[in-house]
């Protein structure tokens, strides 16, 4: 990561901050002096703050971290204007029902063959948010507010830096955090002490544009038929698949009627940027239900010719589905109705179908390997992708 020698110089390499305002320096500068036992970091920042980091020699792993300018670090006093956020507020549920039956007949023919039937139904419903973006507080309670802190909250704990006999990180004045378990009773027994902080955009992102509630039923239905005869063996099917999608999604109404109403919109976004404007634009009205649907037929089929006991040729070809990704059917639509364009996701949306054409020559051999090379073709819509692999051996 740093250049060996005397007087080497790497930016961005070691950067530790003591700024005021809680944000992040990005200005760091290190110096490499004596290899790499000794890295010195300065940082730029509201307040300057100045670091040395050192080691026994270029091989160890055990390094000692002194501040040598600036505030300390380690005082909580130092990091001013106190906030808090969420850690996660987020909410998921999956529920699948499935049931399928299948019948096997062994027909009783002059070449030995074995029939399949059977049927599945698989019904799938999502629903989710992710309200984190709401979470944002200041304290403003006894000792915080912009020029306040939350130094009289120090946890107790600290990050242990010893792994066995090794010392990884030896620091005198080490950072001190915020006793998240006080912090959270206070939040419990006093919140008048917090204010949310949250802006129209966090509340959209918590409560509109992350909402999802979705249902997919997939109906099945399919028959196949193995067949031997003398060297070779075949295998045909065909399967029918019926998606049906709904989506409940929220109804906006367009920006004109939001502004109507006395709420300011972005007239880039074309959204209020006010939550009571948010709660009108997309409350008003009740969320809707957007359906979809669409059913295919599949067709398989594949042929396994025994050169040898233990060298076989194969062939085969399927006409194969990939169904778009959640995200793409359901969410929030957004109308511009200045720039006359709408975003929203397509419960429609069809799937993607491919016509797949697979040739391998396969050699296997004791113990349990294998010797192979095959050939796939797949074919989407009027795209045509080629794939060879070479010879290889792999556990069969």
């Amino acid at each position: 990561m740093f250049s060996a020698y005397d007087g080497a110089t790497y930016t961005r390499a070691l950067t530790f901050t003591a700024a005021t305002d809680n944000t992040n320096g990005n200005t760091g500068r290190a110096t490499v002096i004596g290899g790499l036992t000794d890295i010195r970091t300065d940082t730029t920042n509201a307040v300057l703050a100045d670091f040395r980091a050192t080691r026994p020699g270029s091989d160890s792993a055990e390094w000692t971290v002194t501040q040598a300018g600036g505030s300390d670090w380690s005082n909580l006093a130092n990091f001013t204007n106190p906030r808090l956020t969420s850690d996660d507020d987020r909410y998921a549920l999956v529920e699948i029902q499935q049931g399928e039956l299948n019948a096997r007949y062994r027909a009783s023919w002059r070449l030995p063959t074995v029939l399949k039937f059977g049927g599945k139904l698989n019904e799938e419903r999502r629903k989710s948010e992710n309200r984190s973006a709401y979470w944002v507080y200041s304290y403003v309670g006894p000792g915080g507010g912009p020029p306040g802190s939350f130094a009289a909250l120090p946890s107790p704990r600290t990050n242990s830096a010893t792994f066995g006999d090794l010392t990884a990180l030896t620091i005198a004045n080490a950072p001190t955090f915020v006793n998240r378990m006080a912090l959270g009773e206070l939040f419990k027994a006093h919140p008048e002490y917090f204010v949310n902080t949250a802006t129209a955009d966090n509340y959209y992102n918590a409560y509109d544009a992350n909402k999802r509630d979705f249902n997919q039923t997939v109906s099945a239905a399919y028959g196949m038929a193995n067949s031997r005869m003398g060297n070779w063996q075949f295998q045909g099917g065909l399967r029918w698949e019926r998606t049906a999608t709904d989506a409940r999604e929220f109804n906006p109404l367009p920006a004109a009627q939001v502004l109507a109403a006395g709420f300011p919109i972005n007239t880039g976004t074309r959204r209020a940027t006010t939550i009571p404007g948010l709660d009108f634009q997309y409350g008003s009205r009740p969320r809707v239900i957007r359906s979809g649907v669409y059913d295919e037929f599949f067709p398989s089929i594949s042929a396994r010719y025994a050169i040898r006991p233990n060298v076989s040729a194969q062939f085969g070809y399927s006409y194969a589905i990939s169904r778009p990704p959640i995200d793409a059917l359901a969410g929030v639509w957004s109308v511009n109705d200045t720039a006359m364009l709408v975003t929203a996701p397509n419960p429609d949306l069809k799937p993607e179908l491919s016509n797949n054409y697979v040739a391998r020559l396969a050699w296997y051999f004791e113990p349990f390997r294998q010797l192979r090379h095959q050939l796939g073709l797949w074919r989407q819509g009027q795209l045509l992708i080629a794939l060879q692999t070479p010879a290889s051996t792999g556990t069969n």
